[in-house]
């Protein structure tokens, strides 16, 4: 399995490794929907990763738009390799980063 959650009293933590495809989404969409309702921050690692498909990318955008509207903390770790596909993918900041200076904390 290309990735492993783990957790303590204070984050819930989200490895990826390898490649990371269609094949994964269910597994990880699964790991995301436990983070997400155990109520603490989710921080996601995407250092290890040597591909991400689109279908990834968009589990952990909907994720962080989850953990902004209940307000439990959304955040991630990645290579430079990563954060430019997904930048060349159309997303205009990588899941997890700092929201740009516009002021919106929340989702409508």
């Amino acid at each position: 399995m290309p990735f492993i959650a783990a957790q303590d009293e204070t984050s819930w933590v989200l490895r990826l490794e390898g490649d990371c495809g269609m094949n994964c989404a269910a597994g990880l969409k699964g790991l995301l929907l436990e983070g997400l309702a155990s109520g603490r921050p989710v921080c996601v690692d995407f250092d290890e990763a040597a591909a991400i498909d689109i279908s990834i990318l968009q589990l952990f955008w909907a994720a962080e738009r989850e953990a902004i509207r209940t307000g439990s903390g959304f955040s991630s770790r990645a290579s430079d390799p990563v954060r430019i596909l997904a930048r060349e993918a159309g997303f205009e900041r990588f899941p997890g980063e700092p929201l740009p200076e516009s002021g919106l904390t929340t989702v409508e």
